[in-house]
């Protein structure tokens, strides 16, 4: 089984915080896996701005793994905003992970 979830998001809520080719990166990588890896259509999820949602990337996420077996191939490509928040577990060098921006993220601060 051939499966994947691609997520793009240019258009981020507010002022200032929008991308130029990430919803094109998405299209790119369809039209690649189709045509060099042999996926079909029906196989490939296509999330962009603001379907991109946590709610909506974590439940694509479950779709895509489910039913999985040894020997399947399974892509997740993400093209958006990335940022660093305090390492949770303890397991960072740098004491900071790593995580990708869903359209609808909010991160909380220190001060309150």
């Amino acid at each position: 089984m051939k499966k994947a979830l691609l997520v793009g998001i240019n258009d981020y809520p507010g002022k200032g915080n929008d991308l130029l080719g990430c919803v094109n990166d998405v299209q790119n990588m369809h039209d690649l896996l189709i045509s060099l890896f042999g996926f079909s259509r029906e196989s490939i999820v296509m999330i962009t701005d603001s379907a991109a949602t946590t709610f909506n990337i974590l439940k694509a996420l479950e779709m895509l793994v489910y039913e999985a077996k040894p020997g399947d191939l399974l892509v997740f490509h993400y093209s958006g905003h990335g940022s660093q928040v305090p390492d949770a577990n303890g397991d960072e060098t740098d004491k900071l992970d790593e995580i990708i921006c869903p359209w609808d993220l909010a991160l909380q601060s220190d001060s309150g």
